[in-house]
């Protein structure tokens, strides 16, 4: 969880970004779980290069030398890429459409913890 805080507070802000040499990139830099939450100032991402990366610094995904550019939204379709690339014994759930708005966010210095107060709950 300590990496994945750190990711998020490192992403929060970046800008959204899809070129033709990110659809081109098939490996990743980062080998390691714990450098998967290291990214650069400048860095952008597109929506499901976003949530790939995530489960790369979460730990869920087999190869992490396999670039996040590389799954696009029908990969995390139930039985699609992503189910094929998890870790064995890690299965994700049904798919869940969330509305989201706009004054609803939590703030980047805000640590993650997975017994959040009522408070924060509300």
């Amino acid at each position: 969880m300590q990496d994945f805080d750190a990711f998020r507070k490192n992403s929060c802000s970046k800008k959204y970004g899809l070129n033709f040499t990110k659809l081109m990139t098939t490996k990743s830099e980062a080998m390691s779980q714990s450098k998967q939450a290291d990214i650069h100032e400048d860095r952008q991402f597109f929506c499901s290069e976003l949530v790939a990366k995530s489960y790369k610094v979460l730990g869920l995904m087999k190869d992490l030398t396999k670039s996040s550019t590389r799954y696009y939204p029908g990969c995390f379709e139930p039985g699609a890429q992503v189910d094929n690339d998890l870790k064995p014994g890690i299965t994700l759930g049904p798919v869940v459409n969330v509305l989201a708005d706009w004054i609803y966010f939590l703030d980047p210095e805000q640590r993650l913890s997975r017994n959040a107060s009522k408070q924060d709950q509300d």
